[in-house]
C-alpha cells in the first residue's frame, strides 16, 4: 500500500507541473502528448507518444502509452500500474517508471511532456 500511496503522490507532483499541457479528456483521465524514452538491457528507443493518465474507477493512477512503431505491447510495456511498478517525478518535471519483468528484465520509461 505504501508503494501505491507514494506513486500516487509521484503522478500527482507531475500531473500539477503540467497542468496547462494536460488535457481532461470527458470520462475523467488525463492525456498529455509526451516523448517516451523507454531503456532496458543495452537498448534504448524513443518515440513521441500519446500518454493517458486513468484517474477514474478502479484505473485510477494506471499511466499509458499509445501503439507505436517502436513503443508497442508487443515487444515492450504500454501500460504501468501504480501497485506494481515504481514512479518518479524529477526535478526536471519527468515522469520515471521503473520496474522488472519477464519480457524485457529491468527498465525505465521516461515521460516527457512536449508543450
Amino acid at each position: 500500500m505504501a508503494n501505491l500511496m507514494k506513486n500516487l503522490t509521484e503522478l500527482d507532483k507531475f500531473e500539477t507541473l503540467h497542468e496547462e499541457t494536460v488535457k481532461c479528456q470527458a470520462n475523467g483521465d488525463k492525456e498529455l502528448t509526451a516523448m517516451v524514452i523507454f531503456e532496458y538491457g543495452n537498448d534504448t528507443v524513443r518515440e513521441r507518444k500519446k500518454v493517458v493518465i486513468h484517474t477514474t474507477t478502479w484505473e485510477g493512477g494506471q499511466v499509458s502509452l499509445d501503439e507505436g512503431e517502436k513503443i508497442n505491447s508487443d515487444d515492450l510495456h504500454c501500460t504501468f500500474i501504480p501497485k506494481f511498478q515504481n514512479y518518479k517525478c524529477t526535478e526536471e518535471g519527468f515522469l520515471v517508471i521503473t520496474d522488472t519483468s519477464p519480457k524485457v528484465g529491468r527498465y525505465t520509461a521516461t515521460i516527457i511532456p512536449i508543450n
